[in-house]
């Protein structure tokens, strides 16, 4: 991994190649991150191909910690998910592989306890939802009892599985689902006989906003959610989109993005009906013939 230190205007690599701990080559997926989440203090917690990774920048490469199945109870299959609980506790998701199991796994870094729950939740998507009173929702994928998702209530320390109905929460559109507001962006069932979804954003306490669903349909790469008016995603045909309420959807072509971010830096303003609504430059990388622009 590699950070960049904007006051000496270069880059910090941290590898494997000085760091042993992040793990060796030869073990597949070890030295793979596929997710980061920052806590409160400014951590770093690393969902890898095996196991997670945690690292304090704070502290520097000094501060690096491998969990696996070797020396914890995560699940150590390739774990591609990592959300921080309003708790403080720490969630990831993997699914199962040769070498690992599959599931949700929980720690809390106050008490250095570990939890894990049944590896039928889980397949490396999970999103937390602030539920009110310091509560919250865990969201994952289900593969037991029929249906497409589950859900963690931390008030009742129970999960529930979500019945494949019209109207209830059908998948996890990607990661950075969750906005600052509590609201998440999930697939929502629209007919599950004909497994038809549509992307909508829910509120924490149950109820959608009921937006119209968008041109791209369920055909999302990348999400990130920020308000309940604005999210920005860009589909698997390469093209980027957001919603407000004062713009509806705007789009520019690409070509097959992998990742997409955010500039709060350098904000656009577009008038709209009622005020002015401040939009985001989007930074999409994406492959060329020469490599990556």
């Amino acid at each position: 991994m590699s950070r960049f230190l904007t006051q000496e205007n270069r880059w910090e690599n941290i590898s494997n190649v000085d760091h042993q701990i992040i793990g060796h080559p030869e073990l597949t997926g070890i030295t793979r991150i596929s997710d980061i989440a920052q806590d409160e203090f400014g951590n770093l917690w690393m969902s890898t191909g095996r196991g997670a990774l945690f690292y304090s920048p704070q502290l520097g490469p000094v501060s690096l910690s491998r969990f696996g199945e070797d020396n914890s109870f995560i699940r150590g299959g390739w774990n591609r998910g990592v959300e921080i609980a309003p708790d403080g506790t720490v969630w990831f998701s993997a699914y199962g592989t040769a070498w690992g199991q599959g599931g949700i796994s929980r720690f809390d870094p106050a008490t250095q306890h570990w939890r894990t729950f049944d590896n039928s939740f889980g397949d490396g998507q999970i999103a937390v939802q602030p539920a009110g009173g310091g509560e919250y929702h865990v969201w994952c994928n289900s593969f037991q009892g029929g249906a497409n998702m589950a859900r963690y209530d931390s008030a009742t320390d129970s999960w529930h599985e979500i019945s494949n109905v019209a109207g209830n929460p059908a998948q996890l559109a990607g990661k950075n689902v969750t906005d600052p507001e509590g609201n998440s962006w999930l697939l929502k069932w629209v007919d599950p006989q004909l497994f038809e979804m549509q992307l909508d954003c829910r509120r924490a306490d149950g109820t959608w906003f009921n937006y119209p669903a968008p041109p791209f349909g369920t055909n999302i790469a990348a999400l990130r959610a920020k308000s309940p008016t604005l999210v920005l995603v860009v589909d698997g045909s390469g093209d980027a989109g957001g919603s407000t309420e004062q713009t509806g959807f705007f789009w520019g072509p690409g070509k097959r993005p992998f990742t997409a971010t955010i500039s709060t830096r350098t904000p656009l303003e577009t008038s709209g009906p009622a005020e002015s609504a401040v939009l985001p430059v989007v930074i999409i990388s994406r492959a060329t013939g020469s490599g990556t622009a």
